[in-house]
């Protein structure tokens, strides 16, 4: 029998486990998880384009510092006017006001806000709006005045990050994957698991070799049953069951 390639196997399914939604805070988690990861990466930047010089400022302490300069971190918000709201259909079907017909969602009223975990701030600069939406994360260098506005001279994005090489492994590895074998239905289920055993253990004269690199062995489903069972009974059934009543 060939000697098995083994591998380390580490069950990450749970990423694929219902959560309960928690909407008690400002962001939803997607946000939050994306703005603390891309913080790292903005301060790399940010090191490079800057320097030392400007502090990092969180945007809810930037009335309390009152820096004169500084860079602050957030996720970018874009305020349209024109996009669908849940609040302007029930308007419209209770025909409270009139929604105008819109041939597209973004016009030059639209707004740019920068927020964190705790404030937002309208964005008062030349970046460009049309090609930004909300959700981005990036780094903004700036004054914020009394008015709840950050006034931007300048900003950075993150940069691609680097590519992992492919392929990962020297070797070729295997992983199996079956489906459909339909146990209680199948009459022949038995010889057919038992000679994919046979080939799976390598005592097949067919690939022995390959046979040794499967590593895992993943049943997807459908393998009790694959279709749904149906009871089907004749009309003899029922007439011979009500002669066998009456005679008693």
């Amino acid at each position: 029998m060939p000697e098995r390639l083994s591998l380390e196997y580490e069950n990450l399914s749970r990423k694929w486990s219902e959560v309960a939604p928690d909407y008690h805070k400002q962001y939803f988690n997607i946000y939050l998880a994306r703005l603390k990861e891309m913080t790292a990466l903005l301060e790399v930047n940010i090191a490079k384009k800057w320097g030392t010089q400007y502090p990092i400022c969180k945007l809810h302490k930037l009335s309390e510092e009152n820096h004169p300069k500084c860079v602050v971190i957030g996720t970018l918000f874009k305020n349209q006017k024109l996009k669908p709201s849940i609040l302007k259909q029930l308007a419209e079907e209770d025909q409270l006001v009139p929604q105008p017909i819109v041939t597209h969602f973004t016009d030059k009223s639209d707004e740019l806000f920068i927020e964190d975990e705790l404030q937002r701030y309208l964005i008062i600069s030349c970046i460009p709006c049309d090609y930004l939406v909300t959700g981005i994360s990036c780094a903004l260098l700036g004054t914020a005045d009394d008015k709840g506005r950050f006034i931007v001279e300048d900003y950075t994005f993150a940069d691609f990050r680097p590519q992992i090489p492919r392929p990962l492994l020297d070797d070729s590895a295997f992983v199996i994957f079956l489906s459909g074998l339909d146990l209680v239905n199948s009459p022949q289920c038995d010889l057919n698991l038992q000679l994919f055993t046979f080939w799976l253990s390598g005592l097949c004269d067919v690939a022995p070799f390959r046979a040794s690199k499967i590593t895992r062995v993943i049943i997807a489903g459908n393998s009790i049953r694959n279709t749904p069972e149906q009871l089907n009974f004749s009309t003899n059934f029922y007439s011979n069951w009500g002669k066998s009543l009456t005679s008693m």
